[in-house]
């Protein structure tokens, strides 16, 4: 037998299988580590969306429907006046039968920083005589620019529009990959508010409602999903 080792043609060989080896083993780490950062991402813009619906739409249901500012809307600011027990007798409505309301309430992005924590137009806060609450953070930071469509125009991260009669309420939620791919979660539903209030209505009584305050107040809920709908894009 002969010692004189490998020919240049087989170490060719043995360092070519040896690269598409490790090219083999690196994409199949990638796509792993991808995959995990996606499935990442796409839990936290759910739980984002749905941490702000969860919290909005209840409070939309219960809204006086005199009390909306429908002149500003379509647009990305919804204020309005919600049922509630301002006496504590344990219903929303005091002992003439007048609906009890608190606000205003304002739902909208945070143009102006209002909390103090650097974060604007990516966070959706709601804000009332209690002070700021964040509904969601990482919303597309997308400006209107005075655009009046029902549908949400391309990247606003948040928009409120008339519809049968309610309020459809879109929320996008963005995050990126390390690669800088952007993925969006959208959430739309459309709301009916219940209670009727004229649009003098202030905080406390009612108003004359007549007798169909606390129907209107107990009445089955009717609310429409239109349905939840989760898209995810891809966008490079």
């Amino acid at each position: 037998m002969g010692n004189r080792g490998m020919s240049l043609l087989e170490v060719m060989v043995a360092v070519t299988i040896f690269i598409l080896v490790i090219g083999v083993l690196y994409s199949i780490s990638m796509g792993i580590i991808n995959a995990h950062e996606i499935q990442e991402i796409t839990v936290t813009t759910n739980d984002e969306v749905r941490r702000a619906q969860m919290v909005l739409i209840p409070r939309l249901r219960q809204a006086a429907r005199g009390s909306i500012n429908w002149a500003a809307l379509p647009g990305d600011t919804v204020t309005f006046m919600m049922a509630d027990d301002v006496d504590g007798n344990g219903f929303a409505v005091d002992v003439n039968g007048d609906i009890e309301l608190v606000g205003p309430i304002t739902i909208q992005r945070d143009a102006n920083d209002a909390n103090g924590d650097g974060l604007t137009l990516s966070q959706l806060i709601m804000t009332n005589a209690a002070g700021t609450q964040v509904l969601a953070n990482g919303l597309m930071e997308g400006v209107a620019a005075g655009a009046a469509t029902v549908d949400a125009p391309p990247g606003v991260g948040f928009w409120v529009a008339p519809r049968n009669g309610g309020l459809e309420v879109t929320i996008r939620v963005e995050g990126r990959t390390v690669r800088d791919r952007l993925y969006m979660t959208e959430m739309t539903e459309v709301v009916r508010p219940r209670n009727y209030a004229s649009s003098g209505t202030s905080p406390g009584r009612s108003g004359a409602f007549g007798a169909t305050k606390m129907q209107n107040l107990c009445q089955k809920e009717t609310h429409e999903i239109s349905p939840y709908q989760r898209i995810f894009r891809f966008i490079i």
